[in-house]
């Protein structure tokens, strides 16, 4: 029966929505849920919710490990956020690890949201890449880089995180840590805002956009190519650099297929000849990523990573 397959209990904690989900160690998910994730105000509220959530599931499944996937940088030694913006701010240098360990008697492990994600692909994508970068466009811009087969952590586990590359120095945007970041110009969420202000409606939603592309409204055109001209130059530039396989694309954009191949038209214009092999792919696993891909190292006989 498939209630009593060993499996982990996997989060993914996100600034809209908390998704979380109970996840066999090949990857299969058996079951999933999201609640919307509200502000943050002390991390013995997450944990509550998280450890309600737990006593709910373990009725039914086989726990034997409970996953973490986190905006910001993760401490894996301390087993807590070392640094995040705003919305988990309460949560830094908390040791969110052993106290819900304490609480549920169960190994716990938590990772950098996006580095969990590129790990799906890696174990389970079966695309046979070994050097790729994964990139989340959702509230901001994320990255891992998977090189050699090896997520690449860097210093201090903090190494891809792409949204931060400065492409206009002279310009400030509050939405970013930094000014003149790339995040602040070819999120998700930049995207919704350029559409907002073209209809002049504040109120307008991403599926709004896409219904009004479909029909090729001349300023949902006009939104998208805007839009593609802030995002496209910042994937070729990485590409130059980093000369991946592919540039894997999660968060909410990743299941507009139609979307991801207009970006990769214009990634193609881009780029050197040298470089035009690049893919650009749609996460296989969508915004379930980073849940599958804590799995990673709750399973430690899964991959080296």
């Amino acid at each position: 029966m498939e209630s009593k397959k060993l499996c982990y209990l996997c989060f993914d904690l996100g600034g809209s929505y908390t998704k979380y989900g109970i996840i066999t160690n090949n990857g299969r998910v058996l079951y999933f849920d999201q609640y919307q994730t509200g502000e943050i105000h002390s991390p013995e509220s997450l944990i509550s919710r998280f450890v309600e959530i737990y006593n709910m599931q373990k009725a039914n499944y086989s726990i034997k490990g409970i996953g973490i996937s986190t905006h910001g940088v993760v401490d894996m030694k301390r087993g807590c956020i070392s640094y995040g913006s705003n919305y988990v701010k309460s949560l830094v240098n908390y040791p969110l690890v052993s106290a819900l360990t304490a609480l549920t008697h169960l190994p716990v492990v938590m990772e950098n949201d996006v580095k969990a994600a590129a790990l799906s692909e890696l174990a389970f994508g079966k695309n046979g890449f070994k050097d790729y970068i994964f990139i989340t466009l959702g509230t901001s811009i994320g990255g891992a880089l998977i090189l050699n087969g090896q997520l690449y952590r860097g210093q201090n586990n903090a190494a891809g995180e792409v949204g931060y590359i400065i492409t206009k120095l002279n310009e400030e945007n509050k939405n970013s840590l930094i000014k003149g970041a790339w995040e602040s110009y070819a999120s998700a969420k930049a995207l919704l805002k350029l559409y907002c202000d073209a209809v002049h409606n504040d109120k307008a939603t991403y599926l709004m956009f896409k219904q009004q592309l479909a029909k090729a409204d001349d300023l949902a055109e006009k939104t998208l190519n805007a839009y593609l001209n802030q995002l496209v130059p910042g994937l070729a530039s990485l590409t130059h650099v980093l000369a991946p396989q592919a540039i894997i694309i999660g968060g909410a954009i990743s299941e507009d297929k139609a979307l991801i191949k207009r970006v990769e038209v214009s990634f193609q214009s881009y780029v050197l000849d040298i470089y035009r092999q690049t893919k650009i792919l749609p996460a296989r696993f969508g915004n379930k990523s980073g849940i599958i891909g804590i799995v990673c190292l709750l399973n430690k006989n899964q991959l080296n990573c």
